[in-house]
């Protein structure tokens, strides 16, 4: 397939969770978005720019803009936390959006709103979730959707970069009980309960393999962690508590994770008010030249 023009993009990333930024507001480069191989190489990091994924930001009648995931495999995937609030950076330092205006944005599972804070710290907002749609597996494995579906593994080791990674966690990626729509696979370290501070290791799907920053398994590691605390506490389910605040440690930077527990009007526990934020980082414009890339074979 041949295009009409090369396709101007931009790279960020956020802890360590790259990405390529195609403006496609005008709608000029959809053909090129539509062709998974042509996306795929250009996430390739030997014969493209070389990235996690690629975020599409288009206009949208329902908020300000939409934003697509791209997985590194070419096809159309779940909310990226990170590679979201990427694009809101991109938004601020392109001037399409004012520095002190937030912004809305579309996306697969909902709309979500970005902003900057004082500390030049990015974040954005997530759907609230239903306690009851978190599925604790056993007592250190859990089920959570936070936009995209996490399988969570809380492990106790002395050091999660010791561990055999890839090969437990591709097992579980490719389990029964997700071989046909896939999940994003978490190792979590508990660092301290007190703190609130967590370390974890997450395998990627479209990606398959390890990404060294994970936006939505950090929520998903969080909120896992709080109903664990909850259950072995005991604490009753009835009782509103405080706003949480984790920090989730990869090895691509920090992320930072707040949300509150609460119950709705019939009692149910909610999680709501649920935020990720940390540092963005512009790392260059770029044309790709669709004329002249290869694709692997």
């Amino acid at each position: 397939m041949s295009y009409l023009k090369n396709i101007p993009f931009a790279k960020y990333q956020a802890s360590g969770e790259d990405c390529i930024i195609i403006n496609n507001i005008n709608g000029e480069f959809s053909t090129f978005l539509g062709d998974n191989s042509a996306v795929a190489v250009m996430c390739h990091r030997r014969f493209g720019v070389g990235a996690d994924g690629v975020l599409e930001v288009r206009r949208h009648e329902k908020a300000d803009f939409e934003v697509i995931w791209y997985n590194a495999n070419g096809h159309k995937g779940t909310f990226c936390g990170n590679g979201t609030r990427c694009v809101v950076a991109y938004l601020y330092d392109n001037g399409i959006v004012s520095m002190a205006d937030h912004v809305t944005i579309f996306a697969c599972d909902g709309i979500h709103t970005g902003y900057e804070d004082n500390n030049k710290n990015i974040f954005i907002t997530l759907e609230d979730i239903d306690a009851k749609n978190i599925e604790h597996i056993d007592e250190d494995e859990s089920f959570i959707n936070t936009g995209s579906p996490h399988h969570i593994r809380f492990i106790k080791c002395d050091s999660l970069r010791n561990i055999e990674f890839q090969e437990h966690a591709k097992s579980i990626r490719y389990s029964e009980r997700y071989v046909s729509d896939g999940v994003n696979v978490n190792f979590v370290k508990v660092l301290s309960e007190r703190d609130y501070l967590l370390e974890m290791r997450t395998y990627l799907r479209g990606l398959e393999g390890e990404t060294i920053g994970c936006g939505t398994g950090s929520v998903a590691a969080s909120i896992c962690h709080h109903m664990r605390m909850r259950i072995t506490d005991g604490l009753r389910d009835d009782v509103n508590e405080a706003p949480a605040k984790y920090t989730v440690k990869m090895e691509g930077g920090d992320q930072n994770v707040h949300f509150l527990m609460k119950n709705d009007a019939d009692g149910n526990t909610v999680i709501v008010d649920i935020t990720l934020s940390g540092e963005v980082f512009k790392v260059h414009n770029g044309l790709f030249y669709t004329s002249a890339f290869k694709r692997p074979s």
